[in-house]
C-alpha cells in the first residue's frame, strides 16, 4: 500500500492516483477496501434503487436484491445506469462518494469487460450519519 494512503490526512488526497486506469467498479472497490476505506451501509438503498414497493419486489424475486447484500456501499441508481456508493475512512471519517455507470449486476466483474464502469469519485462535505 502506498504510504501516504496509511496517513488519515492525505488518505483522500492519494485516491486519484490509487484509482486512476480502473476501469470498472469491481477494480476500485476492491482497491478502495484494501486500502482501508469501509463501505457506508445506506439503509434506504433499496427504496433508492428500487422504489417504495421494494419490499413486494425483493420477496417476488430475491435474485434482484441480491446486488443489496454484495454491495453495502450502494446509494443510489437510476434508470439511466448512473450509481452512487459510498465509502468511508475509519481513521479521519471522511466520506467519498465513488461514481459508477452501467449494469449493476456486473458489481464483481474487473477489468474492461464489466459494464459497471468507474466514473470518478467525490468528496462528501457532510458526512451521512450512517
Amino acid at each position: 500500500m502506498d504510504t501516504a494512503l496509511k496517513n488519515p490526512g492525505t488518505r483522500v488526497s492519494g485516491l486519484d492516483a490509487l484509482l486512476r486506469d480502473k476501469p470498472s467498479y469491481a477494480d476500485v472497490r476492491q482497491s478502495l477496501i484494501s486500502a482501508g476505506w469501509v463501505p457506508v451501509a445506506d439503509p434506504d438503498s433499496k427504496e433508492n434503487v428500487i422504489g417504495s414497493d421494494w419490499k413486494e419486489i425483493c420477496a417476488a424475486d430475491p435474485k434482484r436484491c441480491e446486488v443489496f447484500d454484495k454491495l453495502p456501499e450502494l446509494t443510489s441508481a437510476s434508470a439511466d445506469g448512473q450509481a452512487l456508493m459510498r465509502f468511508r475512512d475509519p481513521d479521519s471519517g471522511q466520506v467519498i462518494a465513488v461514481h459508477a455507470m452501467g449494469m449493476l449486476s456486473d458489481y464483481a466483474i474487473a477489468g474492461p469487460d464489466s459494464r459497471l464502469s468507474y466514473m470518478g469519485w467525490s468528496k462528501e462535505e457532510s458526512n451521512p450519519p450512517h
